[in-house]
């Protein structure tokens, strides 16, 4: 009787009623696989192969045994053809390669003293796998689709990982590959292409390659070595991990062609010319898997006893991790330290790569692999776009950071050439195709914060401090015209286009809309609060860009933001020499500051006397206009604080003003809003929504901003008035308005409103949608405040039933 395990095999499947599909289904390998063990193409499988094999067949412990015994190996590996060949020859032969019993290489391979290269892998396949990094996290669906597409039938599957240095390509790939090795019983070969260090050319890698599956080379010479090393791997099912490459063409000779052989593919580089090949794009770990992986290192007993601290460490590593390990090996030598000391170590961003630097293995060390890729102008480019606060980079920040128009300092120094968007877009592809950015988006594009903090580095090292203030100026100019066009267009008819000062709008983008700009606004948010603070920023801009970012903060609430700018404007401000200017920044810090005593429940006066301040200082200027402002925004900012007697006085006062002395239909209509906030506050809602239609019908359609917020005025007196039908319709129009106009804040409270609405009417279910969509506005705005009161309200749809709750959310 044949008991060769193929047969054995072949037999338990037909008595089971499986095809080799099914059965390799259930055993969860291929049908190649199941084909090949039958054959006897593959006489000795793994014994996790067996095991699997016989779990899926549902075999008894006799059967069982006697499948395991058929796959034991008998002795030795029999000597391959170039080993009898060279024998017979009479060669003289090095012999450097054996297996164990288990077929274990142990040793190199067999190379004659002619010096051709013979066979390493002869009579055993290549085992050359290292072992995957025990602690890997976060990296599910990866995994995931790499085990997936390496074990397809059919074809010849390629999978190429790619990402920034230090973001876990090669665990990934040795993970991948050593979860599909058994479906590759004919080997698997790994080959590190040192594209850090001095890689290798294709002449030095098919000789590796050739050697590592039996292939015999006695002059490894273009595309000869190429037809010899594909002819080799012919038939075979083989796994190559092809590790940190420099790019495609080090790599096209290098894939198989053979169907049933694969491989995995690393590289910091673009590898999008590859052919037929899944690409996966590593990103940084989320903050759930960057604490997991921190855990792993220091243990959860430590992680638990100082979770806020652990969360802050982990935010300052950027989800990175290579510098998670870092960091974490550092706190595992060091029990004594607490976690908050390292994070508070990392907090500072000048010296944070010097506390993830470990020599060699340094996170400036792996970063400086790829800046070392770049050419002398692009490094000082790559550098220059460091000079900036961290966050986005368009291609038109992009292109105004390069436009330098100064002199060169010295002689012959090489600077970058002005770019045009279409030159700074082409730049920026090529440092995303070398992982040092992301394409965050259609013409953003975002710096990892570990890489911003080298790239600063670069520009303290390779620029001029006049280089350097030059980009943040030029920069600043940008962010300036930005803020004017987002305003104009928000506000056609507001009073602040007049105190532009002369602001060059020529450098923004051109945009339809205030929600394009404001969007734009968006994607540098974090650029505009910090540049304020930057060594070379003129005080003159710092003030401009103040005042013109009103509409955008209006639109977005991000009181924080504006309360840094305002402050830093108003103390600008005391610098220059226009009275009017410094009244304006004034107002606009004691608004800010009473905002956030609002949001914080502290004490506000302190930004009520700055508002009085800003009032006196208009009034001494005799600019009246500009006294209606100041009283307007005093109005509503005392309305928000609950100081309603001060709050009608000054909606009163400039009503008159501006009705009476200066025929300002703009300034009647927010004047008379506010006097309808203070009576919706005080309980009068017939004067309310009376003063609410009066200023709608005081502002044209082209103020979309002013348009919407008085439709989300009116929608919400009528809710209070009980006429819910007529309130759901305003509401919806209000929604559509703040939609259009991008205002995002506007946004989250119409669907509030909305939802309270719909909860007045007896509808629960119609209310969560807009109730849900809600909370995420206000939480993506940072309006933890309304973010709350929604939640409560969410929670209670469950019990509202169908019940009529309009007594309960008035």
């Amino acid at each position: 009787m044949d008991n060769t395990f193929g047969h054995l095999l072949r037999r338990h499947r037909l008595a089971a009623g499986f095809t080799q599909e099914s059965l390799a289904e259930r055993a969860k390998l291929s049908s190649q696989a199941i084909g090949s063990l039958e054959r006897g193409d593959r006489k000795r499988p793994y014994k996790y192969t067996v095991d699997v094999l016989a779990d899926a067949l549902g075999l008894d412990e006799v059967a069982r045994s006697e499948l395991r015994v058929a796959a034991r190996p008998s002795g030795r590996p029999r000597p391959g053809p170039a080993d009898a060949e060279a024998g017979a020859a009479g060669d003289r032969v090095t012999p450097v390669a054996s297996c164990d019993a288990d077929g274990n290489r142990t040793a190199h391979a067999a190379q004659p003293a002619d010096g051709a290269v013979e066979p390493e892998s002869a009579g055993c396949p290549p085992r050359q796998l290292p072992a995957p990094p025990p602690r890997f996290t976060g990296r599910d669906g990866e995994l995931a689709a790499l085990v997936a597409a390496l074990t397809r039938d059919g074809g010849v599957p390629v999978c190429a990982v790619t990402g920034m240095g230090g973001v876990g390509k090669t665990a990934l790939a040795l993970h991948a590959a050593h979860a599909v090795a058994e479906q590759f019983p004919d080997g698997q070969v790994y080959l590190d292409l040192r594209s850090h260090d001095k890689p290798l050319d294709t002449r030095a890698a098919l000789s590796q390659l050739l050697r590592a599956v039996g292939g015999v080379v006695d002059a490894v010479d273009g595309t000869d070595a190429v037809g010899a090393y594909r002819s080799v791997l012919a038939g075979r099912r083989l796994l190559l991990v092809l590790d940190n490459v420099s790019g495609p063409q080090q790599v096209a000779d290098l894939l198989p062609g053979a169907t049933g052989c694969a491989a995995i593919v690393t590289s910091r580089h673009a590898l999008d010319t590859l052919p037929h090949t899944l690409h996966t794009r590593l990103d940084v770990l989320t903050e759930d898997a960057s604490l997991t992986l921190l855990t792993d290192t220091i243990g959860a007993e430590r992680l638990a006893a100082e979770p806020e601290a652990a969360r802050e460490l982990a935010g300052y590593c950027g989800g990175l991790p290579l510098a998670l390990h870092l960091a974490g090996s550092r706190l595992a030598v060091r029990p004594q330290w607490p976690i908050a000391h390292l994070a508070e170590r990392l907090a500072d961003r000048v010296r944070r790569l010097d506390e993830l630097e470990r020599r060699e293995l340094g996170v400036r060390a792996c970063f400086a692999v790829s800046f070392e890729l770049l050419d002398a102008a692009d490094r000082r480019r790559y550098a220059l776009l460091g000079v900036l606060p961290a966050g986005g980079l368009s291609v038109e920040l992009t292109a105004r950071l390069l436009a330098t128009t100064e002199t060169a300092a010295e002689a012959g120094r090489e600077r970058p050439a002005d770019l045009s968007p279409r030159d700074a877009e082409a730049m920026l592809e090529r440092f995303t195709d070398l992982a040092l950015l992301d394409a965050h988006e259609p013409g953003v594009y975002r710096m990892h914060d570990l890489l911003h903090a080298y790239a600063r580095e670069q520009a303290e090292r390779l620029l001029e401090p006049e280089e350097r203030a030059g980009a943040v100026r030029r920069a600043a100019e940008l962010f300036t015209a930005v803020a004017w066009r987002s305003l104009n267009l928000a506000q056609p008819n507001g009073i602040r286009r007049d105190w532009s000062g002369g602001v060059d709008l020529g450098v923004a983008p051109e945009f339809v809309t205030s929600a394009a700009a404001f969007a734009w606004l968006d994607a540098h948010r974090a650029q505009l609060v910090e540049i304020v603070s930057q060594p070379g920023m003129p005080p003159e801009t710092t003030v401009r860009l103040s005042i013109g970012l009103f509409a955008y903060y209006l639109s977005r609430g991000y009181l924080l933001d504006w309360a840094t700018i305002a402050e830093a404007a108003a103390t600008a401000a005391e610098t220059g020499t226009d009275p009017l200017i410094t009244a304006v920044t004034k107002m606009d810090s004691g608004m800010a500051r009473c905002d956030l005593a609002a949001m914080w429940s502290a004490d506000p006066s302190d930004g009520v006397d700055q508002m009085y301040r800003g009032l006196k200082e208009f009034q001494e200027t005799g600019e009246r206009e500009a006294t209606a402002v100041c009283l307007i925004n005093m109005a509503a900012t005392f309305t928000r604080i609950d100081r309603l007697d001060a709050a009608g006085d000054c909606a009163e006062d400039a009503l008159r003003l501006c009705r009476d002395v200066l025929g300002s239909r703009a300034g009647q209509a927010a004047a008379a809003f506010n006097l309808g906030t203070v009576a919706g506050r005080l309980g009068d809602f017939d004067r309310e929504l009376s003063l609410y239609r009066e200023s709608l019908g005081l502002v044209g359609a082209e103020d979309q901003l002013a348009r919407a917020e008085m439709l989300r005025g009116i929608g919400g007196a009528q809710r209070r008035g009980g006429d819910n039908e007529a309130a759901t319709a305003t509401l919806r129009e209000a929604l559509a308005a703040s939609e259009a106009a991008g205002d995002l804040a506007g946004r989250a409270v119409a669907l509030e409103e909305l939802g309270r609405t719909l909860l007045a009417c007896g509808d629960p279910g119609a209310a969560a949608e807009p109730l849900r969509d809600g909370l995420d506005v206000a939480v993506g705005i940072g309006d933890a405040i309304r973010a709350d009161r929604i939640r409560r309200l969410l929670a209670d749809l469950d019990e509202l039933g169908s019940a009529d709750p309009g007594a309960a959310v008035g």
